[in-house]
Formats: C-alpha cells, structure tokens, sequence
C-alpha cells in the first residue's frame, strides 16, 4: 500500500487539504449508480473550495465494474449486486484510512480518522449501510477501527422504495398487488443486463471513439466532461452490465426503512459511541424518489422543534435535478459545504461538552 497523493482520475479522487497540519476531518463521498466517480469531478473540487474549514481531506471512489482499471481489465472479476457494492466500498474506506497514516510523521497521524459521509442517490444508502455495520461492529467489539463516523449527509437520496418512484414505476411492475418476483420488466428478459452490454460492445467497436463521443453528447445533451465519462463507462469491459444489474439489485432491496432509532437517533446517550448527525437533501421533485414516499419518511423521521437528536431534512426549492453532477455542481456544493461546516461544528461542540463533563 501506497502513500496518498492528490489525484482526480476514473478510479478515484483525493483532494488534500491546504493546512500543513494532519487534518481533522475527511469527507468520504459515495456516488450513485452510475458508479463513475468522473461525474463528480467539478463537484468535488468546487467542495474543497467552498468548505471553510480547511482542515479537511475529500476523498471518493468509484463502484466496482463501471471503470476499467486498466485497458485490458474490469475493476471486479464478477457483477456485483447492491450488498457487495457496499463492501467494496467499505474496503476502499479502510484503504484510504490505512493510506493516510503512510503519508503522515507518525506523531501528526490520528489515532482516529473522523469521517464524514456523502452520498448521492443509492451512494446514500450505501452511506446508511456503512454506519449501520460500523455501530453493530462497535456493539460487539468495540471500536478499535482508525474510523469515527461524526457525519452523513445523503443527496437526492434513494433510500426507501424505490420501486414506487416515478423511474422505478417505468422499470418495473412493482404495483402494490403484485408479487415482488415480478418486479422489473428486465426479469422477464432472460440475460438482460448480458445482452444490452454485449451491444454497447459491438457499437463501441464499430463506431469511431470520436464519433460516438459526438453521438453521446448529442443524445444525452451532456457537457464535455460528462460525455466523456459516460463514454468511458459504455466502452468498459463491465460498465454497462454492471449498471442494469445494480439497478435491478436496487429496486429488490430498497424498500422500506430497515434502519432502527440507533441509527435514526434518540434523546438517550448511546453507551457505544457519540451521536452522528445525518442531514438528508431531497429533491422537490425527484423522479427517483416518490413525493409521498419522501414525505412519510420526513414525517417519521426528520428532526422537529427540539428534535435536535434527529436527522435534519430538506427538500430542495431551487429545482435542481437528481443528476446534479452533471450541471449544478457548482450550487449543490455550496450547499454540501454548508451542511459538512455544520456537522464539524456539531462534532466538535460534542466533544467539549462531553470533555466538559469527564472534568
């Protein structure tokens, strides 16, 4: 294992902070499917622009399968579902942590890394999951990982039934009397995911990489940037595959909400860790998140006057669409700074009321 150095490539990105001091805090960002961490290039610079608190590092991979890791192979040696994405994700956390201690003196290296969560669309989920794991983990053995969670904030996200949004509705059959075998329209096509990328091959192969990226441009109404990562994606080995496999994955196992008060947050002192704050943005109208679904989960489980133990949540009135990468990198990190800013002052007020007490 490697030392970190400043990098934006396909794979992944990790942006230093200014200070020369070891930093305090390290954003984690976890993309949606697709899985390309090249979308969200512009975002996450303009992210480390706009956090104040420059003691902080940002860093982000990409889901297993969607990008190459070199021409002549796939990331992953097999189609992963939703369950393996989040432990290969999981992996590249631990790696990046264990990294971070090789390119510091050993006296400025933390014992712990503080880490602060984002994702976006099921990147949010997979957020979820990853605190979910690492609570019961510190149930049974304590924490005696180099990670401390203190933060999640989940964008456009896809964390609930996503079955019933407007997008899910158009994938599948998932009506209420239905049974759940029969979800997607993909099921009834034998190897579908196979076929559709098996195609995208062949019209890689026959179209000039120049003139499919023109192609892509046109018919996505992409800018540079995104064209050229989602023409990445159609021209690797898996990424096709990959997504439409994920995507079924997704519409199976997002479905109700499966994570308890421990996690939600309660008024009691947890006697395993501190209270990690979440803040959810929700689209104003997400086509991958249904109005009434997101509002029943607000309802239940979104902070109240006095609720400060509860998850903050938002939904968005400045119309920005759920892929935000592509064009409103620039106004959605304005607001992700704003919400790490306040999870790092949250942390911090914790932690001396809580050394205020040991005194």
């Amino acid at each position: 294992m490697l030392p970190l150095v400043p990098h934006l490539n396909s794979q992944s990105v990790y942006i230093a902070c200014e200070s020369p001091q070891s930093p305090e805090y390290h954003v984690v960002f976890i993309t949606g499917n697709p899985g390309c961490i090249g979308y969200y290039h512009s975002f996450l610079s303009l992210l480390a622009d706009k956090i104040t608190k420059k003691a902080v590092h940002i860093y982000g991979h990409s889901l297993a399968n969607f990008v190459d890791e070199s021409r002549d192979r796939p990331s992953h040696s097999k189609i992963l579902g939703l369950q393996e994405q989040i432990d290969h994700i999981e992996e590249r956390l631990k790696n990046y942590v264990n990294s971070l201690s090789l390119s510091m003196e050993t006296d400025e290296a933390p014992k712990q890394s503080k880490i602060i969560l984002v994702g976006h669309s099921v990147g949010a989920y997979i957020g979820l999951e990853l605190l979910k794991r690492w609570r019961e983990r510190e149930k049974l053995i304590g924490n005696i990982d180099k990670i401390r969670f203190c933060g999640y904030v989940g964008l456009w996200p896809t964390v609930t039934w996503i079955e019933k949004s407007p997008s899910g509705l158009k994938l599948g059959v998932g009506h209420e009397n239905l049974q759940r075998q029969s979800l997607q329209w993909m099921a009834f096509i034998p190897n579908f995911p196979q076929i559709i990328s098996s195609l995208m091959k062949v019209v890689a192969a026959v179209i000039p990489q120049k003139a499919l990226l023109n192609i892509v441009k046109f018919v996505a109404r992409m800018p540079d940037e995104a064209a050229n990562v989602t023409l990445e994606f159609l021209c690797s080995h898996k990424g096709v595959h990959q997504a439409l496999y994920l995507a079924r994955d997704e519409m199976q196992e997002i479905t109700e909400d499966r994570w308890d008060e421990d996690l939600w947050g309660t008024n009691t002192v947890s006697p395993y860790s501190s209270k990690i704050k979440l803040v959810f943005y929700f689209g104003k109208s997400d086509h991958w998140v249904a109005d009434h679904i997101r509002d029943e989960l607000i309802k239940t489980r979104a902070a109240q006057e006095g609720d400060s133990w509860k998850p903050k949540m938002i939904i968005d009135d400045e119309d920005i669409p759920h892929g935000f990468c592509i064009r409103h990198s620039s106004i959605a990190a304005i607001k992700t700074a704003a919400f790490v800013e306040e999870i790092i002052a949250a942390d911090k007020a914790q932690i001396n009321h809580l050394g205020g007490q040991q005194e």
